[in-house]
Protein backbone atom coordinates (compact mmCIF):
# COMPACT_ATOMS: atom_id res chain seq x y z
CA UNK A 1 0.00 0.00 0.00
CA UNK A 2 1.46 3.42 -0.95
CA UNK A 3 2.63 5.55 1.96
CA UNK A 4 0.08 8.24 1.08
CA UNK A 5 -2.77 5.73 1.42
CA UNK A 6 -1.38 4.48 4.73
CA UNK A 7 -1.22 8.03 6.09
CA UNK A 8 -4.70 8.87 4.80
CA UNK A 9 -6.15 5.74 6.40
CA UNK A 10 -4.44 6.49 9.73
CA UNK A 11 -5.62 10.11 9.76
CA UNK A 12 -9.23 9.10 9.22
CA UNK A 13 -9.10 6.23 11.71
CA UNK A 14 -10.07 8.28 14.82
CA UNK A 15 -13.24 9.54 13.12
CA UNK A 16 -14.13 6.10 11.71
CA UNK A 17 -13.61 4.56 15.14
CA UNK A 18 -16.39 6.72 16.55
CA UNK A 19 -18.92 4.82 14.41
CA UNK A 20 -17.21 1.41 14.48
CA UNK A 21 -19.23 -0.96 16.72
CA UNK A 22 -16.15 -2.99 17.66
CA UNK A 23 -14.18 0.04 18.88
CA UNK A 24 -14.47 0.69 22.61
CA UNK A 25 -14.99 4.46 22.25
CA UNK A 26 -17.88 4.76 19.82
CA UNK A 27 -21.14 6.68 19.74
CA UNK A 28 -23.19 3.52 20.31
CA UNK A 29 -21.45 2.75 23.61
CA UNK A 30 -21.72 6.41 24.58
CA UNK A 31 -25.46 6.23 23.95
CA UNK A 32 -25.81 3.12 26.09
CA UNK A 33 -23.84 4.89 28.82
CA UNK A 34 -26.25 7.81 28.49
CA UNK A 35 -29.01 5.49 29.68
CA UNK A 36 -27.13 5.13 32.98
CA UNK A 37 -26.75 8.92 33.15
CA UNK A 38 -30.53 9.23 32.81
CA UNK A 39 -31.01 6.77 35.66
CA UNK A 40 -28.55 8.69 37.86
CA UNK A 41 -30.34 11.95 37.03
CA UNK A 42 -33.71 10.41 37.91
CA UNK A 43 -32.34 9.17 41.24
CA UNK A 44 -30.88 12.59 42.07
CA UNK A 45 -34.18 14.32 41.25
CA UNK A 46 -36.40 11.79 42.99
CA UNK A 47 -39.50 13.51 44.32
CA UNK A 48 -38.75 16.70 42.41
CA UNK A 49 -39.77 18.00 39.00
CA UNK A 50 -37.74 16.67 36.09
CA UNK A 51 -37.50 18.27 32.66
CA UNK A 52 -35.59 17.48 29.48
CA UNK A 53 -33.70 20.75 29.84
CA UNK A 54 -32.53 19.78 33.32
CA UNK A 55 -31.46 16.36 32.08
CA UNK A 56 -29.42 17.84 29.22
CA UNK A 57 -27.75 20.30 31.58
CA UNK A 58 -26.93 17.45 33.95
CA UNK A 59 -25.60 15.16 31.21
CA UNK A 60 -23.77 17.76 29.10
CA UNK A 61 -22.57 20.62 31.31
CA UNK A 62 -20.82 23.33 29.30
CA UNK A 63 -18.37 24.01 32.13
CA UNK A 64 -17.00 20.47 31.65
CA UNK A 65 -17.40 19.69 27.97
CA UNK A 66 -16.17 23.10 26.78
CA UNK A 67 -13.45 23.49 29.39
CA UNK A 68 -9.99 24.13 27.81
CA UNK A 69 -8.83 20.79 29.24
CA UNK A 70 -11.71 18.97 27.51
CA UNK A 71 -11.04 20.77 24.22
CA UNK A 72 -7.44 19.59 24.47
CA UNK A 73 -8.72 16.03 25.01
CA UNK A 74 -10.67 16.20 21.74
CA UNK A 75 -7.63 17.41 19.78
CA UNK A 76 -5.39 14.84 21.41
CA UNK A 77 -7.85 12.08 20.53
CA UNK A 78 -7.53 12.90 16.82
CA UNK A 79 -3.73 13.01 16.91
CA UNK A 80 -3.22 10.06 19.23
CA UNK A 81 -5.73 7.91 17.39
CA UNK A 82 -3.73 8.48 14.22
CA UNK A 83 -0.47 7.58 15.97
CA UNK A 84 -1.97 4.37 17.32
CA UNK A 85 -3.13 3.35 13.85
CA UNK A 86 0.34 3.95 12.41
CA UNK A 87 2.67 2.51 15.02
CA UNK A 88 1.24 0.47 17.84
CA UNK A 89 0.68 -2.79 16.02
CA UNK A 90 4.44 -3.05 15.49
CA UNK A 91 5.42 -2.89 19.14
CA UNK A 92 2.71 -4.93 20.88
CA UNK A 93 3.11 -8.69 21.23
CA UNK A 94 -0.29 -10.37 20.84
CA UNK A 95 -1.78 -12.41 23.67
CA UNK A 96 -1.92 -15.62 21.63
CA UNK A 97 1.88 -15.48 21.29
CA UNK A 98 2.25 -15.45 25.07
CA UNK A 99 -0.34 -18.22 25.29
CA UNK A 100 1.57 -20.49 22.92
CA UNK A 101 4.86 -19.76 24.70
CA UNK A 102 3.24 -20.62 28.04
CA UNK A 103 1.85 -23.92 26.72
CA UNK A 104 5.21 -24.80 25.18
CA UNK A 105 7.02 -23.96 28.42
CA UNK A 106 4.67 -26.00 30.59
CA UNK A 107 4.80 -28.93 28.16
CA UNK A 108 8.58 -28.83 28.15
CA UNK A 109 8.76 -28.70 31.93
CA UNK A 110 6.01 -31.17 32.87
CA UNK A 111 5.22 -33.06 29.68
CA UNK A 112 2.00 -33.02 27.65
CA UNK A 113 -1.36 -33.29 29.36
CA UNK A 114 -3.97 -35.91 28.60
CA UNK A 115 -6.92 -34.83 26.43
CA UNK A 116 -9.49 -33.10 28.61
CA UNK A 117 -12.94 -34.42 29.45
CA UNK A 118 -14.44 -31.25 30.96
CA UNK A 119 -17.42 -29.97 28.95
CA UNK A 120 -16.29 -27.21 26.60
CA UNK A 121 -18.99 -24.81 27.80
CA UNK A 122 -17.60 -25.00 31.34
CA UNK A 123 -14.09 -24.19 30.14
CA UNK A 124 -15.43 -21.37 27.97
CA UNK A 125 -17.19 -19.79 30.96
CA UNK A 126 -14.04 -20.14 33.05
CA UNK A 127 -11.98 -18.61 30.22
CA UNK A 128 -14.39 -15.67 29.96
CA UNK A 129 -14.05 -14.81 33.65
CA UNK A 130 -10.33 -15.60 33.76
CA UNK A 131 -9.65 -13.21 30.85
CA UNK A 132 -11.19 -10.30 32.76
CA UNK A 133 -9.41 -11.17 36.01
CA UNK A 134 -6.06 -11.59 34.25
CA UNK A 135 -6.44 -8.48 32.12
CA UNK A 136 -7.27 -6.43 35.19
CA UNK A 137 -4.16 -7.75 36.94
CA UNK A 138 -1.98 -6.71 34.00
CA UNK A 139 -3.69 -3.32 33.90
CA UNK A 140 -3.34 -2.86 37.67
CA UNK A 141 0.37 -3.75 37.61
CA UNK A 142 1.10 -1.42 34.68
CA UNK A 143 -0.81 1.37 36.42
CA UNK A 144 0.99 0.70 39.71
CA UNK A 145 4.35 0.95 37.94
CA UNK A 146 3.30 4.28 36.40
CA UNK A 147 2.69 5.72 39.85
CA UNK A 148 5.77 4.19 41.49
CA UNK A 149 8.57 4.43 38.88
CA UNK A 150 9.73 8.02 38.53
CA UNK A 151 10.23 8.17 34.77
CA UNK A 152 6.99 6.30 34.12
CA UNK A 153 5.16 8.76 36.36
CA UNK A 154 6.55 11.61 34.27
CA UNK A 155 4.82 10.05 31.26
CA UNK A 156 1.63 9.26 33.19
CA UNK A 157 1.36 12.88 34.33
CA UNK A 158 0.01 13.71 30.88
CA UNK A 159 -3.12 11.71 31.68
CA UNK A 160 -3.49 13.11 35.19
CA UNK A 161 -3.04 16.67 33.96
CA UNK A 162 -6.71 16.74 32.88
CA UNK A 163 -8.55 19.36 34.91
CA UNK A 164 -11.99 18.01 34.03
CA UNK A 165 -13.01 14.50 33.05
CA UNK A 166 -14.91 13.44 29.94
CA UNK A 167 -14.93 10.15 27.99
CA UNK A 168 -12.16 11.38 25.68
CA UNK A 169 -9.86 11.89 28.67
CA UNK A 170 -9.29 8.13 28.55
CA UNK A 171 -7.33 8.72 25.33
CA UNK A 172 -5.11 11.37 26.96
CA UNK A 173 -2.40 8.76 27.42
CA UNK A 174 1.28 9.11 26.62
CA UNK A 175 2.58 6.47 24.18
CA UNK A 176 4.69 4.98 26.99
CA UNK A 177 1.50 4.48 29.03
CA UNK A 178 -0.18 2.76 26.10
CA UNK A 179 2.70 0.41 25.41
CA UNK A 180 2.98 -0.61 29.05
CA UNK A 181 -0.76 -1.17 29.46
CA UNK A 182 -1.18 -3.02 26.17
CA UNK A 183 1.83 -5.30 26.59
CA UNK A 184 1.32 -6.18 30.26
CA UNK A 185 -2.35 -6.79 29.47
CA UNK A 186 -1.52 -9.20 26.65
CA UNK A 187 1.11 -10.96 28.79
CA UNK A 188 -1.38 -11.47 31.63
CA UNK A 189 -4.22 -12.71 29.42
CA UNK A 190 -1.93 -14.78 27.19
CA UNK A 191 -0.21 -16.56 30.06
CA UNK A 192 -3.52 -17.23 31.85
CA UNK A 193 -4.95 -18.67 28.62
CA UNK A 194 -1.91 -20.90 28.21
CA UNK A 195 -2.22 -22.19 31.77
CA UNK A 196 -5.94 -22.84 31.26
CA UNK A 197 -5.44 -24.78 28.01
CA UNK A 198 -2.57 -26.79 29.44
CA UNK A 199 -4.47 -27.54 32.66
CA UNK A 200 -7.67 -28.72 30.94
CA UNK A 201 -5.92 -30.39 28.03
CA UNK A 202 -8.00 -28.76 25.32
CA UNK A 203 -8.29 -25.54 23.37
CA UNK A 204 -10.94 -23.07 24.40
CA UNK A 205 -12.07 -19.51 23.84
CA UNK A 206 -13.82 -16.77 25.75
CA UNK A 207 -17.38 -15.69 25.12
CA UNK A 208 -17.14 -12.62 22.95
CA UNK A 209 -19.39 -10.24 21.09
CA UNK A 210 -18.24 -7.52 18.70
CA UNK A 211 -14.68 -8.79 19.18
CA UNK A 212 -14.80 -8.09 22.92
CA UNK A 213 -15.09 -10.28 25.99
CA UNK A 214 -18.80 -10.16 26.89
CA UNK A 215 -18.12 -9.14 30.49
CA UNK A 216 -15.88 -6.27 29.43
CA UNK A 217 -18.38 -5.37 26.73
CA UNK A 218 -21.14 -4.94 29.32
CA UNK A 219 -18.83 -2.91 31.56
CA UNK A 220 -17.77 -0.70 28.65
CA UNK A 221 -21.32 -0.11 27.46
CA UNK A 222 -22.65 0.81 30.90
CA UNK A 223 -19.91 2.12 33.18
CA UNK A 224 -16.51 2.59 31.57
CA UNK A 225 -17.19 5.98 29.98
CA UNK A 226 -18.50 7.35 33.27
CA UNK A 227 -15.10 6.76 34.88
CA UNK A 228 -13.90 9.87 33.07
CA UNK A 229 -16.94 12.07 33.61
CA UNK A 230 -18.59 14.47 36.04
CA UNK A 231 -21.29 11.92 36.89
CA UNK A 232 -20.82 10.52 40.39
CA UNK A 233 -21.91 6.90 40.65
CA UNK A 234 -20.51 4.83 43.50
CA UNK A 235 -21.13 1.28 44.70
CA UNK A 236 -21.79 0.15 48.25
CA UNK A 237 -19.98 -2.66 50.02
CA UNK A 238 -19.47 -5.50 49.11
CA UNK A 239 -19.80 -4.67 45.38
CA UNK A 240 -17.32 -1.80 45.79
CA UNK A 241 -14.64 -4.39 46.66
CA UNK A 242 -15.25 -6.28 43.42
CA UNK A 243 -16.16 -3.82 40.65
CA UNK A 244 -14.68 -0.41 39.85
CA UNK A 245 -17.43 2.19 39.96
CA UNK A 246 -17.06 5.49 38.09
CA UNK A 247 -16.50 7.13 41.49
CA UNK A 248 -13.53 4.81 42.11
CA UNK A 249 -11.68 6.20 39.12
CA UNK A 250 -12.72 9.81 39.66
CA UNK A 251 -11.13 9.51 43.10
CA UNK A 252 -8.01 8.13 41.41
CA UNK A 253 -7.71 11.44 39.51
CA UNK A 254 -8.12 13.51 42.66
CA UNK A 255 -5.30 15.70 43.97
CA UNK A 256 -6.21 14.85 47.58
CA UNK A 257 -3.17 13.11 49.17
CA UNK A 258 -5.52 10.43 50.55
CA UNK A 259 -6.55 9.53 47.00
CA UNK A 260 -3.19 9.53 45.22
CA UNK A 261 -2.16 6.12 43.93
CA UNK A 262 -5.51 4.55 44.79
CA UNK A 263 -7.98 2.58 42.64
CA UNK A 264 -5.59 1.45 39.92
CA UNK A 265 -7.75 -1.29 38.39
CA UNK A 266 -9.68 -1.24 35.13
CA UNK A 267 -13.05 -2.93 35.68
CA UNK A 268 -12.35 -4.82 38.91
CA UNK A 269 -11.49 -3.63 42.40
CA UNK A 270 -10.20 -7.01 43.61
CA UNK A 271 -6.53 -6.31 42.85
CA UNK A 272 -6.66 -2.92 44.54
CA UNK A 273 -8.26 -4.66 47.51
CA UNK A 274 -5.64 -7.42 47.50
CA UNK A 275 -2.65 -5.08 47.23
CA UNK A 276 -3.84 -2.28 49.49
CA UNK A 277 -4.56 0.40 46.89
CA UNK A 278 -8.35 0.38 47.19
CA UNK A 279 -10.19 3.50 48.34
CA UNK A 280 -13.94 3.10 48.69
CA UNK A 281 -15.87 6.36 49.07
CA UNK A 282 -18.53 6.28 51.78
CA UNK A 283 -20.27 9.38 50.41
CA UNK A 284 -19.84 11.85 47.56
CA UNK A 285 -16.55 13.71 47.91
CA UNK A 286 -15.56 17.10 46.54
CA UNK A 287 -12.74 16.40 44.08
CA UNK A 288 -10.18 18.56 42.34
CA UNK A 289 -8.37 17.11 39.33
CA UNK A 290 -4.92 17.72 37.87
CA UNK A 291 -1.35 17.52 39.16
CA UNK A 292 -1.09 20.75 41.08
CA UNK A 293 0.90 23.73 39.75
CA UNK A 294 2.34 21.60 36.93
CA UNK A 295 -1.11 21.17 35.40
CA UNK A 296 -0.95 24.42 33.46
CA UNK A 297 2.22 23.25 31.65
CA UNK A 298 0.31 20.47 29.85
CA UNK A 299 -1.65 22.87 27.66
CA UNK A 300 -1.15 21.58 24.11
CA UNK A 301 -1.04 18.31 22.21
CA UNK A 302 2.68 18.75 21.54
CA UNK A 303 3.45 19.38 25.20
CA UNK A 304 1.48 16.29 26.26
CA UNK A 305 3.86 14.27 24.11
CA UNK A 306 7.14 16.11 24.66
CA UNK A 307 7.01 17.50 28.20
CA UNK A 308 7.42 14.07 29.84
CA UNK A 309 10.47 13.37 27.67
CA UNK A 310 11.93 16.80 28.45
CA UNK A 311 11.39 16.33 32.20
CA UNK A 312 13.05 12.92 32.13
CA UNK A 313 16.00 14.33 30.16
CA UNK A 314 16.40 17.18 32.69
CA UNK A 315 16.36 14.74 35.59
CA UNK A 316 18.94 12.45 33.96
CA UNK A 317 21.16 15.43 33.09
CA UNK A 318 20.97 16.81 36.63
CA UNK A 319 21.83 13.45 38.19
CA UNK A 320 24.67 12.89 35.75
CA UNK A 321 26.05 16.32 36.57
CA UNK A 322 25.95 15.59 40.30
CA UNK A 323 27.75 12.28 39.79
CA UNK A 324 30.46 13.92 37.69
CA UNK A 325 30.89 16.73 40.24
CA UNK A 326 31.13 14.22 43.09
CA UNK A 327 33.81 12.23 41.29
CA UNK A 328 35.83 15.34 40.54
CA UNK A 329 35.75 16.60 44.11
Amino acid sequence: MPIVDILADAITTPLRNLVTPTYWLNVYFLLSTFAIVVAVFAAHRRGRRRTLKQLLRFAFPRRVLLHPSALLDYRYYLVHGTLRALLYGWVIVAGDVWGRLTIAGLTGAFGPTAPGVTPSIVITLIATVLFVVAYDLGYWFAHWLMHRVEWLWECHKAHHSAEVLNPFTSMRAHPVDDLLHFNLGTIATGVSYGVLVYGFGQETHELSLMQMNVLLLVYTMLLYHLRHSHVWLSFSVPLAYVVQSPAHHQIHHSTDPAHIGKNLGFALAIWDWAFGTLYVPREREKLQFGIGPETREYNSVLRLYLLPVMNIARTVAARTSRVVTARQS
